[in-house]
C-alpha cells in the first residue's frame, strides 16, 4: 500500500523499438535544463512550475560523487517525487540505499517535460507508447542499468499502466480518478466517522485479536491506528492520533500476519508504522471498515489518506526539533498527526477494486 498505484511489468524492452523522433529528442535533450537541489529526506527544494504540473516527463536522479543515474518517466511528477522520498525512508533499492548513504551527493532533474515537447512542435504518438520508448532512448544513453540505477530498460516507475493503455488513456482515467477522489473528500469532511469496533495490539507477538467474524473479512479497508499523549510542563497531557489507512483483498487476519511479521523486525524494511508498533504496542489499535460492492476502494483509500493528511494540525517533528512547544497544545483536543502511508494509497494487499459500505464508514 505504499505505491499509488500497482507497478507492472508492462513496458518490456522487447516492445519499445526507438524511433528517429525519440532518438532525435534523447539526442537534443541530452542534459537537464536545470538540477534541483535534495534535501537530506528526499524532498525536492523548488517551488518550479514543472514539478507542479501534470504532464508527461523523462527525469532523472544523479549522484554526483560517481556519475550514477536513475531514468525513470511519469505523467504525475509530484506524486512520484512523493514516492521517492517515501522509499529512501523504507526500502531497500540501489538508488534508495546510495541515497541514504551520501544524500547530499544527489540531484534531481528533468530530461524533457511535454510542454518543451510542444513548445518545439513535436508530441509523442501514444498509440505508439512513445514515451515509453524515450524512456528506454534515455536509459541506453545514459548506461544506467550497468552502471546506475536501473534494473531494466523501460524502468518500471511509479505510474503502471492497464493493458493496451495508451499515454493519452491512462492520463484520462487518472484525472477521472482524481476527480472522485476529490468528491469522495468533501463527503468525508461532512460525514466521516470513525469504527467504533477497535481491537489492540499484542505486546509480545505484535498480533491482533480479531473477533471471528471480522478476521475473514475480505475486500475491506483499515486503519492501523496510535493514540499518544504528550506531558506538557505542568503535568497535563495533550492528546494525538496518527494512522496508517490501507486495503486488503485477501483475509483481514491473513493481511495482518504480514504486518505483525514486520512490526516484530522493523529494520527488514523500515516501514515507520511497523517500527513505531515495534516500539510502542500499547499505543496501536487497529479498526476495520465493513465492505461492499457500493464504492471504488482503490479510490476510497486515497481519499481517507489525503483526508486524514490534509487535515493534520499536528507536526510531530516540530515538537521533536523544538519549533513547537507542548505546552502550546490544548489538553482537551485530540489533534491529528497525520499518516504514516508514505504514498496515497493504492496496490499493497489488495488488487481488486471492491466497495466499503457507507453505512459503516461515514
Amino acid at each position: 500500500m505504499e505505491a499509488s498505484f500497482p507497478i507492472s511489468p508492462l513496458r518490456q524492452a522487447q516492445n519499445l523499438e526507438t524511433t528517429t523522433q525519440t532518438q532525435g529528442i534523447s539526442q537534443g535533450f541530452s542534459t537537464p535544463e536545470k538540477y534541483y537541489t535534495v534535501k537530506s529526506d528526499g524532498s525536492i527544494d523548488s517551488d518550479s512550475p514543472s514539478l507542479k504540473t501534470r504532464q508527461n516527463v523523462i527525469y532523472v536522479w544523479k549522484n554526483t560523487n560517481n556519475s550514477k543515474r536513475k531514468v525513470g518517466y511519469t505523467d504525475d511528477i509530484q506524486n512520484r517525487l512523493h514516492g521517492y522520498k517515501a522509499e529512501f525512508k523504507k526500502e531497500k533499492t540501489a538508488l534508495s540505499l546510495a541515497f541514504k548513504d551520501s544524500p547530499q551527493d544527489f540531484q534531481f532533474g528533468l530530461m524533457v517535460t511535454e510542454k518543451a515537447l510542444q513548445e518545439k512542435g513535436t508530441t509523442l504518438d501514444d498509440q505508439i507508447d512513445e514515451w515509453g520508448q524515450l524512456e528506454t532512448d534515455y536509459i541506453k544513453a545514459k548506461d544506467s542499468i550497468k552502471n546506475g540505477y536501473n534494473k531494466r530498460l523501460g524502468g518500471g516507475g511509479g505510474c503502471a499502466r492497464k493493458k493496451n493503455e495508451t499515454n493519452k488513456e491512462k492520463k484520462e482515467r487518472k484525472l477521472e480518478e482524481q476527480k472522485q477522489v476529490e468528491e469522495r473528500i468533501e463527503r468525508l469532511k461532512e460525514t466521516y466517522e470513525s469504527p467504533l469496533k477497535s481491537y489492540p495490539i499484542d505486546e509480545e507477538k505484535l498480533t491482533v485479536g480479531f473477533s471471528p467474524k471480522t478476521k475473514k473479512k475480505t475486500n475491506v479497508l483499515y486503519s492501523i491506528r496510535q493514540e499518544k499523549q504528550l506531558t506538557k510542563s505542568d503535568g497535563s497531557k495533550a492528546t494525538y492520533v496518527k494512522r496508517y489507512i490501507g486495503m486488503t483483498e485477501p483475509p483481514v487476519s491473513r493481511r495482518f500476519n504480514t504486518h505483525s511479521s514486520d512490526a516484530r523486525h522493523p529494520e527488514k524494511k523500515g516501514y515507520p508504522h511497523h517500527r513505531a508498533m515495534h516500539d510502542e504496542p500499547k499505543t496501536f489499535r487497529v479498526k476495520v471498515y465493513d465492505s461492499d460492492s457500493s464504492e471504488d476502494l482503490h479510490v476510497l483509500e486515497i481519499a481517507l489518506i489525503k483526508f486524514f493528511r490534509r487535515g493534520q494540525n499536528l507536526d510531530l517533528e516540530k515538537i521533536k526539533d523544538g519549533s513547537i512547544s507542548v505546552d502550546t497544545l490544548d489538553s482537551n483536543t485530540v489533534y491529528n498527526a497525520g499518516v504514516f502511508n508514505g504514498n496515497d494509497g493504492g496496490g499493497g494487499g489488495a488488487s481488486k477494486r471492491k466497495g466499503v459500505s457507507h453505512r459503516k464508514l461515514f
